[in-house]
């Protein structure tokens, strides 16, 4: 890496908080050395902070040392604003920026990197979701502050687990499934949830099925 790019890349002091752009830009580089096999997967980048401590030392120190193996980070939360999706409009993965094949890839990737999408949504508001398979649309109206809280929710629900175990379903769940920004203005998203069950899950699929014939 050049020396004017290296110079981009910002040191980080391991005893004080950030916040706003520059706590971005931290997990961002935390991040990038995840994927990197430098930190492990377990490191949580929605949640990473300086201080935190990993095997003895601190995120913002192992940060600091690896600037040659870092990109240096754009803050495009400015830039995205105006071309952001309309709150409530569904969004699907790969409009975010996700290419996995199945449901458990995206979930997976937001699992350990949702703080790397967060620019997609203003400060405030959170996320929600919809399954569209044909005529029908089941909306959930719980909202998950960060995409690698919804992937953990997901993960940890019965009902989606068992999709996530056979691979046809989870590849369906994949293509029916789009986010949704959403905010307490939102007047559409305030009925009562329609939680995503497995007899919800089962009309979905029944659904796509009568679609394709």
């Amino acid at each position: 890496m050049k020396k004017d790019s290296l110079s981009k890349i910002r040191s980080f002091p391991t005893s004080k908080k950030l916040s706003g752009s520059n706590l971005r830009e931290f997990r961002h580089y935390v991040s990038q050395l995840k994927k990197q096999g430098v930190l492990p997967a377990k490191v949580k980048t929605g949640s990473a902070r300086p201080y935190f401590k990993f095997n003895g030392r601190a995120l913002g120190d192992i940060v600091n040392k690896n600037h040659k193996k870092l990109t240096p980070y754009s803050d495009v939360s400015r830039e995205t604003k105006s071309r952001l999706a309309p709150l409530g409009k569904p969004m699907s993965f790969r409009e975010i920026g996700l290419h996995g094949k199945t449901l458990a890839d995206v979930l997976n990737e937001l699992d350990f990197h949702g703080d790397d999408y967060e620019h997609l949504k203003r400060p405030g508001e959170k996320w929600a979701f919809q399954v569209s398979t044909g005529d029908q649309t089941i909306k959930s109206y719980h909202a998950y502050s960060s995409l690698s809280t919804f992937a953990q929710t997901m993960k940890d629900s019965g009902g989606i687990q068992q999709v996530l175990a056979r691979r046809q379903k989870s590849q369906e769940l994949y293509k029916n499934l789009f986010l949704v920004r959403w905010n307490k203005s939102d007047k559409e998203w305030k009925s009562k949830p329609q939680k995503l069950s497995k007899k919800n899950l089962a009309r979905a699929r029944k659904a796509t099925k009568r679609k394709k014939k």
